[in-house]
């Protein structure tokens, strides 16, 4: 069963701290991330959840499973950052500074 602490900036925020850290055989998790992510996410995440899912029906793919609810936990704590969709649409050129 999940903690439920808080991860806190300048305000509270709904995440549990533990979000990419649970078990990943627990349906709730795959729930928890859908109430965490932003709605322009949530059809990605469901079609690359279905196609993990399918690759999962070998026991070896359950490694992925995990690695991808993990990813996607970070990416639902990551998307609800202020100013997240608008750093990844600047250019990757205003991100790095080229090497002179």
């Amino acid at each position: 069963m999940a903690t439920w602490r808080f991860l806190t900036t300048s305000t509270l925020s709904a995440l549990p701290a533990n979000l990419g850290q649970e078990d990943s055989l627990d349906p709730e998790r795959i729930l928890r991330i859908l109430r965490v992510l932003p709605d322009r996410a949530r059809e990605t995440f469901l079609a690359q959840y279905r196609r993990a899912a399918d690759g999962a029906r070998d026991p070896a793919g359950w490694k992925h499973v995990q690695r991808f609810l993990r990813l996607w936990a970070g990416r639902a704590i990551s998307a609800n950052r202020p100013g997240f969709y608008e750093a990844r649409a600047r250019p990757h050129r205003d991100r790095v500074k080229p090497y002179p």
